[in-house]
């Protein structure tokens, strides 16, 4: 998080080596030549002409260790360019989020969270469990603290795994906006904010679907995140309406163009979600127009998990034997 006041002059060789390093992405141009190939194997050969490849000298790399390594990378270069006293250490809460509740899932469920980790946050895992073993989750390092507590005695109260999600989601949000606005950055605050009222769009839509009981408009309450510009009240205005009227609603406001492309879509949750992510990807693309800044590297990074979700995506259809076609329809807008 920035720790003093901001000053974009000081972006000036930072956004000038991203710009440079932008043409690495794998972008809808790669990716369709990607889609093409026959098989996973000819993909990961074609990855390897592109730069990225498996790290052979260690002994075997699986493709979710290249996936972790190519993100890992990315953070680590652009944590090396930035100025004195600043960091995008606030960009990793999203793994610290995820971690805290592996650890506490596995936990109640007596299994080793190992295989769920995602080792790209700021928080030392090892410590994590630790402090679950012994319900010492308040002391916890970071924004998380109290959430994780709450969370653990929730839990203990209801043995109900969903609480879990629900109390941390909301703490990452909280989290979120708050670094936007502490880093002093309009854009930061649009896309945090995007990510945030799409993912409240998605959940009201998934109520809906559960039938417009108690219990449904109950979880709704509890689900929506703060951090966006849209109102509590639309989305149990929403609810109450149904989903025409959500997807109405959305129509006046910034949020048209991912209304309009969900009214002319089969409106499945998997197209929705996938709408969402173009929308945040509309939000992040903004900093395209940003000369020099720190806005240019929290897009590239973004703009990097983008690239390795679309891997995910394409070499998983690529395994299933799906055609072009359908892989394509399961892929995010890219960055570049």
């Amino acid at each position: 998080m920035g720790k003093r006041g901001l000053n974009v002059n000081e972006y000036m060789y930072s956004s000038a080596r991203i710009r440079a390093l932008e043409n690495g992405l794998i972008g809808q141009d790669k990716l369709n030549r990607l889609l093409e190939m026959q098989g996973p194997e000819a993909v990961m050969q074609a990855l390897d002409g592109y730069g990225i490849r498996l790290n052979r000298e260690s002994g075997e790399e699986t493709r979710e260790d290249l996936f972790l390594r190519i993100l890992k990378d990315a953070y680590t270069e652009v944590d090396s360019m930035m100025p004195e006293g600043q960091d995008l250490s606030f960009l990793r809460l999203k793994y610290d989020c995820h971690n805290i509740k592996s650890v506490m899932k596995c936990y109640y469920r007596h299994v080793d969270p190992s295989s769920m980790i995602i080792p790209l946050g700021t928080l030392d895992v090892e410590s994590l469990q630790k402090r679950m073993e012994q319900h010492d989750l308040e002391n916890l390092e970071g924004p998380f603290a109290e959430a994780a507590a709450k969370a653990d005695l929730e839990y203990a109260s209801t043995q109900n795994p969903q609480v879990i999600d629900l109390i941390l989601d909301r703490a990452y949000f909280e989290s979120a906006a708050e670094a936007a606005r502490a880093f002093r950055s309009d854009y930061l605050c649009r896309v945090v904010a995007a990510r945030a009222d799409l993912l409240n769009c998605m959940m009201t839509v998934r109520t809906i679907r559960m039938g417009q009981s108690e219990a449904s408009r109950s979880l709704l309450d509890r689900a929506l995140v703060p951090g966006g510009v849209l109102e509590t009240s639309f989305f149990e205005e929403a609810f109450s309406a149904g989903e025409q009227a959500l997807f109405e609603g959305l129509a006046k406001t910034d949020y048209y163009r991912f209304s309009k492309s969900a009214l002319e879509s089969d409106l499945t949750l998997a197209t929705l979600e996938r709408l969402a992510d173009n929308a945040v990807m509309e939000a992040v693309r903004e900093a395209k127009f940003i000369s020099f800044g720190p806005e240019v590297s929290i897009a590239y990074l973004e703009g990097m998990e983008t690239a390795v979700k679309n891997m995910r995506i394409l070499l998983a259809g690529k395994d299933s034997g799906l055609s072009v076609e359908s892989i394509r329809e399961r892929l995010r807008d890219s960055y570049v």
